[in-house]
């Protein structure tokens, strides 16, 4: 399973406008905000929501970014130590 890097979304599928699943992120300079995260039906269960997560910290990482996010799910994984050096709390 392919983790693909689009306009403002991590995704996993043959074509961006329709993914299987997806980590959409809004861009805000120094740091991105996740805002929705989905995963149909059928990948449900797999850990793909996890490995979006982890593609888009690491080109944050990468890009020298933060990282908030609105969307819940992401924003409770946020809290794992892990992230710590990319994880700015939403304001």
């Amino acid at each position: 399973m392919e983790i693909k890097h689009g306009t403002n979304k991590f995704y996993i599928g043959r074509i961006e406008e329709a993914p299987q699943a997806q980590m959409v992120y809004e861009d805000k300079g120094d740091y991105v905000n996740i805002e929705h995260t989905i995963v149909s039906d059928n990948l449900t269960g797999q850990g793909v929501a996890g490995r979006l997560l982890d593609a888009l910290v690491n080109w944050a990482r990468e890009d020298k970014k933060k990282v908030r996010a609105t969307c819940s799910y992401a924003y409770a994984k946020l809290q794992d130590e892990k992230y710590q050096d990319v994880f700015e709390k939403n304001i």
